[in-house]
């Protein structure tokens, strides 16, 4: 991408004022970061507690987060969610469907180096 295409594409554009906007929060000794992740997640279910009709599969899982940072305090909150089908051995379904929101919050004391 050529200098004179960055700053005429839309894509450019939505760029530079990214940039500029996480630049700015630097210069505020505040700090914004956005995660991502995606992977595979394995299941193993049981019809009932002790029951030998063992349920399994795999299927994608994401979680999106956001964390914000100051020298005294640090914010997290994480946003998770899989759906994954699963089979026994005699070809019975079940659908799992696992979402969480997950948040914490550090702080930072004056006497820890």
């Amino acid at each position: 991408m050529s200098f004179h295409t960055l700053f005429t594409s839309r894509t450019g554009l939505f760029l530079i004022c990214l940039f500029w906007i996480l630049g700015s929060a630097t210069a505020q000794n505040m700090e914004r970061t956005l995660f991502w992740n995606a992977g595979v997640q394995r299941a193993w279910e049981r019809d009932f507690a002790y029951s030998p009709l063992v349920y399994s599969g795999a299927a994608a899982a994401f979680t999106l987060g956001y964390a914000q940072s100051t020298e005294r305090k640090r914010d997290e909150v994480f946003l998770h969610f899989s759906r994954i089908p699963m089979q026994n051995a005699f070809n019975a379904e079940l659908a799992g469907t696992h979402a969480q929101v997950m948040t914490y919050t550090f702080y930072t004391t004056g006497w820890v180096a």
